[in-house]
């Protein structure tokens, strides 16, 4: 008997959350359970305000219709669906349901038992002093900073004095558009590109990225832009390709194009968090060990959450957090043999 759940989830966060130019208190998500007579199995979405087209209530309509379709069927296979009915399923949607689908038919979660290392996130509201003291005493390989919200010389002089107190790390740099190509040239004519790894993202489209990578000696790195349709990469060199599972389209498969691309590209892939909880971290954790081992992954965001759920962090360095169990979070709906049993 095939059967479906759907959860939700909003939690407090311990410090505000800057998303895309507003400040969030609260993060909010769907945990869907899958279950027959062979298992279980879980998926996570959480559409990210700022940078996920659909909603959250949108989320939990597409996984409702992939939870119908599949239980009228018989089958968890989401192939069998009719294909324009399948396009309209919404990306955090489609990952939660083929995280879920992938667990209960490898009969076991996509779990890693060991703790991995990941590349540590500058917090905005950090204060810059107590994090190069606290990174001095507990070193970190690789660190990320985001640049671009301050002034083209703040975000400089801020490297520059990171470079000096932590001449073991390597840097990753996000700037999330920010620049225009003469900012950005600017910015890349100035700094260190042996302590660097990439550049995220530098300009405000993605065509003046590009031209960026031509004229400075920028190592770029592509996050957005692999989510909307392009045809402009031609032979650009491509530093790395920063994919986020869980608000990339296509789900399972948008995740495997990604691989495949970066390859054909000689480009990293970094599997990066969308701010999911505990569980949707767990689960792209054991997704980094399998597919891309030699690449740290970015899944530093686990620290602004005040709660776990479900499966607690498997991040080095992590201090575990109270657990939500999945009997505390709010029931939205049961779907079994292609009819909605209950509703929230």
């Amino acid at each position: 008997m095939l059967r479906a759940e759907l959860y939700r989830y909003r939690l407090p966060l311990r410090s505000p959350l800057y998303l895309n130019g507003d400040w969030a208190k609260t993060r909010e998500g769907l945990i869907l359970r899958l279950s027959d007579e062979q298992g279980e199995g879980l998926g996570e979405a959480a559409p990210l305000p700022g940078f996920s087209p659909e909603t959250i209530v949108q989320a939990a309509e597409s996984l409702q219709a992939l939870a119908l379709a599949n239980t009228r069927l018989l089958t968890w296979n989401v192939d069998a669906m009719d294909a324009r009915a399948d396009a309209s399923v919404c990306a955090s949607a489609r990952w939660a349901f083929d995280c879920a689908r992938q667990e209960l038919l490898a009969a076991q979660p996509m779990y890693g038992k060991k703790l991995i290392e990941t590349c540590h996130l500058l917090q905005p509201d950090e204060q810059i002093d107590a994090v190069i003291r606290n990174l001095k005493t507990k070193p970190v390989r690789v660190l990320k900073v985001k640049v671009g919200r301050a002034s083209l010389d703040e975000d400089i002089d801020l490297l520059n004095r990171l470079f000096i107190a932590l001449p073991e790390s390597v840097f990753r740099l996000d700037a999330n558009r920010a620049w225009t190509l003469s900012q950005a040239t600017k910015f890349c004519q100035s700094v260190d590109w042996t302590r660097i790894e990439f550049l995220e993202e530098p300009c405000q489209t993605l065509a003046d990225s590009l031209r960026l990578n031509c004229v400075t000696p920028v190592k770029l790195a592509l996050d957005e832009s692999l989510r909307e349709p392009h045809n402009a990469l031609a032979d650009s060199e491509i530093a790395a390709f920063i994919v986020k599972p869980g608000i990339h389209p296509g789900g399972w498969r948008g995740f495997q194009q990604v691989l495949a691309e970066a390859k054909s590209r000689g480009a990293k892939v970094v599997i990066s968090s969308s701010y999911q909880s505990s569980l949707g971290i767990s689960q792209l954790a054991a997704l980094a060990t399998t597919y891309t081992p030699e690449s740290m992954p970015g899944l530093d965001t686990l620290s602004v959450f005040s709660h776990d759920v479900i499966r607690p962090c498997v991040m080095m360095g992590e201090v575990p957090r109270p657990l939500v169990s999945l009997a505390e979070l709010m029931p939205l709906w049961t779907i079994q043999s292609g009819k909605v049993l209950t509703a929230g």
